[in-house]
């Protein structure tokens, strides 16, 4: 038996969060799955079509003379109101008119959706008959098998809706109840992790929640169809897409009416949520809408070289004469499925098919264990047929080819860092400071590795005797009773018998349930490694997810990053900041560590954060398209901080002090991206004072400022004036965040960050500072801000 199970935007590395699937897919085949662009992909999955040799790529396309709705064509004469009504009871009797109009598998999913009124006669179903109907213009593998006499077993989308309730939980329970040993094939699909990704977002504890769900029905249908089988099945699992965080919107909509041109007289449109395809009646519209199209931010029209390479070229006018393709995690609000001005959801699929969060996973299980390993190129919608044909001996009189599969790695137990020859020199060191944290702390009851470490991408650099971190090791103890031991003191000797700058030791009392979601405590969870102890230990914290990660710790990470450039001894020459030599490489690591921390409070703010440098890297390279106050050279530096983090080789002195002339601009941009949708202004409009304030308000609303302050107070010597409503830390902050672009920069623009430093500072010195920038003063507070930092805020 072959079964072919479609788990509905079932993302690629939605497997790590599994236990059965997991196990699938470590004794079987595994990779990308890459769903063909647009939104019709069966044809691929069961003909091996391409879109171009498929004809279309969208739920409808332009056929006014076949339209269901060309019963409808008098809407036009309706008002604008009435045109563009939402009304259910109008939209239900339009459809219900259509419905002869149309084949029966069409009637089962034939909608209005929220096209406007004077369109709908305008559009096709692209998909009319179903994969195992007659009408078609390819062979299909039910086709194949019907002529065989062999049989099959389907469930899936729109014929499923029949069952109710329409759940996954459901839907395995009807196919266990149906499928026999007289199937010869079976192909199934679950949906709810569409809707939940769409609702929640791909990082919610909601789509947790649901993939463990997910993960018991699949182990109930694979149970299931192995047993009735006789123990011989191939069992084929795949996402037919992933889901992307969205970041933001673009009303196309409101754009298009500035054009001056008319809907359905010069042009028609469709908006999906990720793109908007164009049709037009004459020359003008076009060179219109494409001028409006090229300066619209957020997205791209796709040239002739995409078309080629989504395998468009070959598509009829009818698919559309233009396409306007959104950047990964942008979304086209309103939009022909949603005309709501406001965007509700917070996952989206539909983007360019290479983007990686984009893309599905795939995993293949033989019973006989005849395939194993890997496929390192992913494999496209249209290798799926194949893959069947092969699979289930069926002959085809066009080639394919299966795709290739690599023998399957070692799977060794989990590594520190992504060097092979530099990880029994990190094991070794850990295991020495495992050792004397167990001597001089007796009482722990279990001692974990967190930071990169902990993720397994640890930083090292070779050394004369070997290999070694590069800047830290960050470790955690917990003790169920109070432990007296200076853990500064032991990690500064612990620093110095391991030739490190620092060992961070973080001390605290049992994990439990009640530990709040911060991305601290996410990194702990889902990026750190027990070294010593109770193995399960890191479990007892609740299963966090990115999604509810607080802003505030974005901001944290940004003035914490700055506080640790200015950790360095820093010197001038003249009128120029200069770094000893001997600490060009501390210099250069805070440096990326900072580019880091830039980057992730980018993505905690929009609730898509990983532990992963590596996807956390290629998660920004596509989020970060949309967003134009980021310039490519400014996106270039972020994925620089973490390029250089996964291999410390590239680490480059010259190159991180260029990048640190950027960071004050850098910064700003980042502040003002995370601030803009907080008061719903344009970003360009925020100071770096506005964002000050803001961070400032934030802050105030999810502590009361007046007790922090007297926390801050005690581990001070000197009495602030009394602004009793203003952080003392938040201010000491943007006072590290100022002072640091002072040193980092020169002439007009270090006056400027000068003058902000001396009328911020009033709240924190005993003395103002002078009215003329000095780099003996400016040395001088760097010596006093950090001091009071270490106190308080590291």
């Amino acid at each position: 038996m072959v079964v072919l199970l479609l788990v509905d935007a079932f993302r690629w590395d939605y497997p790590s969060r599994t236990t059965f699937i997991q196990r699938l897919a470590q004794e079987g085949v595994q990779g990308h799955f890459i769903e063909p662009f647009g939104f019709v992909p069966r044809e691929a999955y069961f003909g091996g079509l391409t879109p171009e040799q498929a004809g279309y790529t969208h739920l409808f396309h332009h056929d006014p003379e076949h339209s269901p709705f060309r019963i409808n064509a008098g809407l036009q004469y309706l008002s604008d109101r009435q045109l563009y009504s939402q009304s259910s009871g109008l939209r239900d009797k339009i459809r219900d008119a259509a419905l002869p109009l149309t084949t029966p598998f069409g009637a089962r999913y034939l909608s209005t959706l929220n096209i406007p009124l004077q369109l709908l006669d305008q559009f096709e179903l692209s998909e009319r008959y179903a994969p195992w109907e007659k009408g078609r213009s390819y062979t299909s593998i039910f086709d194949l098998l019907d002529q065989q006499g062999r049989p099959w077993f389907q469930c899936s989308w729109p014929l499923s809706t029949a069952i109710q309730p329409h759940d996954d939980t459901s839907l395995t329970r009807h196919c266990i109840e149906q499928i026999n040993a007289s199937h010869e094939f079976a192909y199934i699909h679950l949906m709810d992790l569409d809707w939940c990704g769409h609702l929640h977002g791909p990082e919610s504890l909601e789509i947790a929640q649901r993939i463990k769900t997910t993960d018991r029905c699949v182990e109930a249908l694979y149970r299931h169809c192995r047993k009735v089988s006789g123990g011989n099945l191939t069992f084929l699992l795949f996402g037919d897409h992933g889901m992307v965080t969205i970041t933001k919107s673009i009303d196309l909509w409101a754009e298009l009416q500035k054009t001056g041109l008319s809907l359905k007289h010069d042009y028609l449109c469709f908006l999906d949520s990720t793109m908007a395809r164009f049709w037009f009646r004459h020359r003008e519209a076009r060179e219109r809408i494409t001028a409006l199209l090229h300066t619209l931010p957020g997205g791209s029209v796709l040239s002739e070289s995409d078309c080629q390479r989504h395998h468009l070229a070959g598509c009829p006018a009818a698919n559309a004469e233009l396409i306007f393709l959104a950047h990964p995690g942008i979304v086209i609000q309103p939009n022909f499925f949603d005309f709501s001005s406001q965007c509700t959801i917070h996952g989206m699929h539909g983007y360019d098919p290479e983007c990686r969060d984009n893309q599905g996973a795939f995993i293949e299980h033989r019973t006989d264990g005849s395939r194993q390993g890997s496929l390192p190129c992913g494999i496209r919608a249209w290798e799926l047929f194949p893959l069947l044909l092969d699979t289930l001996k069926l002959s085809h009189p066009t080639p394919h080819r299966v795709p290739e599969v690599i023998a399957p790695q070692s799977t060794a137990t989990k590594s520190f860092t992504l060097s092979t020859e530099a990880e029994p020199f990190i094991r070794e060191q850990l295991s020495a400071a495992t050792k004397e944290i167990v001597a001089e702390i007796p009482q722990a009851r279990s001692i974990y590795v967190t930071g990169g470490f902990g993720r397994g991408e640890g930083t090292v650099r070779r050394t004369e005797t070997g290999y070694t971190a590069v800047n830290d090791y960050d470790i955690g103890i917990i003790s169920p009773v109070p432990v007296t031991v200076d853990t500064k003191a032991l990690g500064r000797r612990l620093a110095t018998r391991l030739n490190l700058d620092y060992v961070d030791i973080n001390l605290t009392g049992p994990f439990g349930t009640h530990w709040e979601n911060s991305q601290l405590n996410f990194d702990i969870r889902h990026g750190s490694q027990v070294l010593w102890g109770d193995p399960d230990e890191l479990r007892q914290l609740p299963e966090y997810d990115a999604a509810h990660i607080p802003v505030t710790d974005g901001f944290k990470l940004i003035f914490n990053r700055l506080a640790g450039i200015l950790t360095t001894p820093l010197e001038h020459h003249g009128q120029h900041l200069h770094v000893p030599p001997e600490k060009e490489l501390y210099f250069s690591y805070q440096i990326i560590k900072t580019l880091i921390g830039l980057g992730d409070s980018l993505l905690i703010a929009w609730g898509a954060y990983d532990v992963s440098y590596a996807k956390k890297k290629d998660r920004l390279k596509e989020l970060l398209r949309g967003h134009a106050e980021f310039r490519p050279v400014d996106i270039d530096r972020i994925l620089y901080g973490y390029a250089a983090k996964l291999t410390a080789d590239s680490i480059d002195f010259t190159a991180c002090l260029a990048h640190s002339q950027h960071l004050p601009a850098l910064v700003t941009r980042t502040l003002q991206v995370i601030c803009g949708p907080i008061v719903r202004q344009p970003t360009s409009s925020l100071s770096l004072t506005d964002c000050f304030r803001l961070i400032e308000m934030g802050y105030a609303q999810s502590c009361d400022p007046r007790l922090d302050n007297e926390a801050v107070l005690a581990a001070l010597h000197f009495q602030p004036s009394a602004e009793t409503l203003v952080s003392y830390r938040q201010r000491l902050y943007q006072l590290i965040a100022l002072l640091g672009f002072t040193l980092l920069t020169s002439g007009s623009e270090q006056t400027d960050f000068w003058n902000q430093l001396a009328q911020l500072s009033q709240l924190w010195e005993e003395t103002p500072l002078p009215r003329d920038f000095e780099w003996n003063e400016a040395l001088c507070r760097q010596r006093h801000y950090l001091h009071h930092w270490e106190q308080f805020c590291h």
